[in-house]
């Protein structure tokens, strides 16, 4: 989320049209940090937030759908303890009226493409804590039912999360489907829950077959 004040957006605003002589609505999330959400991640973030419960302490990872979760949480003022290492969580989070959401932030490496902190120090502070759930999306998951990342470090700071989660709950559409996951998280069979959206009947029978809950 941006924190400029209204005038400095009306005079970006301004510069961009000087500059450009239009400006789209993609231009402007994309100036002021603005994140919306299809129809799919919405079904999965309500379904998510649907099984937190106050009091619960909840990694939340820094994959796009798990900020809309953030998102809810910041906006019903649901009374958990989240530990993310997602700097845009962080912003949602701390741009909260609730103060009954208490927010652990995990330091590290900054990576500026994912907005997320990631390395030994990252890893280290993920493991000094046990979350009651995890509430995660990966970048593939593959035919023979590995999560995966694309990102080594992602990979690795997930590993963490799902080692000292007591439930992972996973939000899967059709996209993340994919023969090519790179580095390896965890097996399907080691999340407690499958939120899923757009999947074919196939791909959800596939999925049950490997062990996975889903819903």
């Amino acid at each position: 989320m941006d924190h400029r004040s209204t005038k400095e957006r009306r005079s970006l605003v301004a510069e961009m049209l000087r500059s450009a002589g239009a400006v789209t609505i993609t231009d402007l999330q994309t100036r002021f940090a603005v994140r919306t959400e299809s129809a799919g991640e919405a079904r999965l973030a309500e379904a998510a937030f649907a099984l937190l419960s106050p009091g619960e302490t909840v990694f939340l990872d820094a994959s796009s759908t798990t900020f809309f979760v953030a998102r809810l949480i910041a906006e019903r003022g649901l009374a958990v303890r989240v530990i993310t290492n997602s700097l845009p969580v962080l912003r949602e989070l701390s741009d909260s009226k609730h103060a009954s959401i208490d927010v652990l932030a995990v330091a590290g490496t900054l990576q500026r493409t994912t907005g997320s902190f990631v390395g030994p120090s990252a890893v280290c502070a993920v493991r000094n804590h046990i979350a009651d759930r995890l509430v995660t999306s990966v970048t593939a998951v593959t035919r023979h039912g590995v999560l995966a990342d694309t990102d080594a470090l992602e990979a690795e700071i997930r590993r963490a999360m799902f080692e000292h989660a007591e439930e992972t709950v996973l939000l899967l559409d059709a996209s993340r489907l994919s023969d090519h996951g790179g580095h390896a998280i965890a097996p399907v069979s080691a999340v407690a829950r499958v939120l899923a959206d757009g999947l074919g009947s196939m791909d959800t029978a596939r999925l049950a077959h490997l062990a996975a809950d889903m819903h």
